[in-house]
């Protein structure tokens, strides 16, 4: 028992910490390049989207218990649904990295101050 009380938080950690991740790092650039007032309005349709995608999926795993995202994809949409899926989340996860190679990668250049280096 003392096992999926352990897994759960782990999760959570996981969810937490890209969702904080991605808001720390992402949204101020957004904003700054399309405006206060443009940005609030991105953030409160990305906001939407993403808690209906959410709740979708927490219904699709309550539905497919011990299956991955791409596994259900597969169940429901047949093998094009499934590599497509996979894609998408290979997809998702490299764009997540380079976010923050770059949002790091300029925090760092900005403490250290250092004007060298990929994005220099």
């Amino acid at each position: 028992m003392k096992e999926k009380e352990l897994d759960l938080a782990k999760a959570i950690s996981i969810v937490v910490g890209t969702i904080i991740g991605a808001g720390v790092l992402g949204l101020p650039y957004v904003v700054s390049f399309t405006g206060f007032l443009t940005g609030a309005i991105i953030i409160v349709i990305v906001y939407v989207i993403m808690v209906l995608l959410g709740m979708m999926m927490s219904e699709l795993s309550l539905k497919n218990p011990g299956h991955q995202l791409v596994d259900i994809s597969g169940r429901y949409l047949g093998k094009p649904g499934r590599f497509l899926a996979l894609v998408f989340m290979l997809a998702s996860i490299m764009a997540a990295l380079s976010a923050y190679y770059v949002g790091l990668t300029r925090i760092t250049n900005s403490i250290f101050g250092s004007g060298h280096g990929p994005i220099g």
